[in-house]
């Protein structure tokens, strides 16, 4: 619901850095000797360093971000925003970030091409691995309903070797806020944990499960139109 509300997007990704930092522990292993490691077949990084990375990974994102968006800020004259932000753990057991970042119009393009290659070029100074430069994530633009399927085919139910959303939560070792939408599609939408959360024990009250659930008349609204979005349209 909250990305809906892009006309365009482009979506990228910071991983952890590879092998050569964060080797896989053998123990893991299942392969024979003669094949590549990877988190694909069920290897996985030495859970104590996987552990640190993950720890340290929410703070580290925060100081990259900052930088590259100050960077990015300068370039183009242009304050741009991050419209979501999620983390995920992969089968190797650390932390990967998947970001959307809104295109549109031609100022917030140009900004983003700022900012991702600013990631790129900026990540392995702040504790991270991989970053797609523009010169790949520019390749598409996609409808915010299109970025939302996209994640959501990922973290609702896992897909592949990912995790599901459910077991990144769980995980314990991840950064705190795991899923991050920006507070002006929130405003826009209405659509927070919160009344996603009172939405769910509205529909409880009126399945008869539990008792009904004593809300402000603002609270009470907003988890009805949860319910039935086309009121939020």
């Amino acid at each position: 619901m909250n990305l809906e509300q892009l006309k365009l997007s482009v979506m990228f990704s910071v991983t952890a850095p590879g092998a050569d930092l964060y080797p896989f522990d053998p123990q893991f292993c299942s392969h024979s000797p003669s094949k590549r490691c990877s988190g694909a077949i069920g290897c996985r990084v030495a859970a104590d360093e996987a552990e640190a990375f993950n720890r340290h990974a929410g703070k580290w994102w925060s100081e990259l971000h900052r930088t590259a968006k100050t960077r990015a800020d300068r370039a183009t004259g242009f304050k741009g925003k991050l419209a979501t932000r999620v983390w995920e753990k992969q089968k190797r057991g650390l932390a990967h970030l998947h970001g959307v970042i809104s295109v549109e119009s031609p100022a917030h393009e140009r900004w983003a091409e700022a900012y991702i290659n600013a990631l790129r070029e900026l990540a392995p100074r702040y504790g991270f691995g991989f970053v797609d430069g523009w010169h790949k994530v520019g390749r598409k633009f996609w409808p915010g309903v299109q970025a939302a399927a996209y994640l959501s085919s990922y973290f609702a139910g896992g897909r592949g070797r990912k995790m599901a959303i459910t077991e990144n939560v769980l995980a314990g070792d991840l950064p705190r806020l795991v899923v991050f939408v920006a507070r002006d599609l929130t405003l826009m939408t209405g659509c927070t944990m919160r009344s996603l959360r009172n939405a769910r024990r509205l529909w409880a009250s009126r399945e008869g499960l539990i008792e009904r659930p004593r809300f402000s008349l603002d609270e009470c609204l907003m988890a009805a139109a949860m319910l039935n979005p086309r009121r939020l349209e």
